[in-house]
């Protein structure tokens, strides 16, 4: 108890030092999402069923928006944290597995995944440079995010050319998932305190997104232009 009141004072100690460095904001952000299935099995079979998924495999866009916060530990260094809610997922072309090479096809599959999360990101910021009015950045951290909600849309084909329309939420995607993510970017001093900032990054998930327990692993990636107001005391 007592190391952990010693804790709490210290912690309070330090945020009453930098309580002038804190910053918060907003962001939003446009994405491009994706996924890369990976085999997680010897079997050849299996193996070339997960090439041909990968080969179906299109982007979908996305986008986030939340609220951010940070805390400049010196003139070039500072600790980042955001909350925001992510509309992520992938579409597929239509595409035939084919586990049994000697068997006919007999469905094709056309399929659109909707995931929505809950994102964490915790980053580390580095100004590598000010101009002017610019200061220059590079970022790197994780982003953990929790699964708040899904949705699949398909049309499967048989031979005979007759289709068939599903919608479900019964997808593969892991609850929790943790991703590796890598920015650089560029902050505007448009007025006293006030801060645009626009921040091209690229996420990739660590601890994979998709049946991660599965013969066909999937790690979700997506790409970005993270848009931000920063108010800075």
């Amino acid at each position: 108890m007592r190391k952990t009141m010693l804790l709490a004072c210290c912690l309070t100690g330090v945020i009453q030092a930098n309580a002038q460095k804190i910053y918060t904001g907003l962001t939003a952000a446009p994405e491009l999402h994706s996924v890369t299935f990976k085999s997680n099995t010897s079997d050849p079979s299996l193996k070339r069923g997960i090439d041909e998924l990968n080969n179906s495999v299109t982007g979908a866009f996305g986008c986030s928006i939340g609220i951010t916060g940070g805390i400049s530990l010196s003139k070039r260094l500072s600790l980042e944290a955001n909350l925001a809610l992510q509309m992520a997922g992938f579409n597929t072309k239509p595409y035939i597995i084919s586990i049994d090479p000697g068997a006919p096809a007999t469905t094709s599959f056309e399929e659109k995944f909707r995931l929505y999360y809950i994102n964490i990101p915790l980053m580390v910021n580095y100004k590598v440079v000010s101009v002017s009015r610019f200061n220059f950045y590079a970022s790197a951290g994780v982003v953990n995010s929790i699964l708040i909600g899904s949705e699949r849309k398909g049309t499967r084909t048989n031979q005979q050319g007759q289709t068939s329309r599903v919608t479900d939420d019964i997808i593969f995607a892991e609850g929790y998932k943790l991703a590796a993510m890598a920015s650089v970017g560029a902050e505007f001093n448009v007025a006293p305190k006030l801060y645009i900032r626009a921040a091209p990054s690229f996420q990739y998930d660590i601890i994979a997104g998709w049946n991660k327990n599965s013969a066909a692993k999937g790690y979700f990636w997506n790409t970005g232009l993270n848009c931000s107001v920063i108010y800075k005391r």
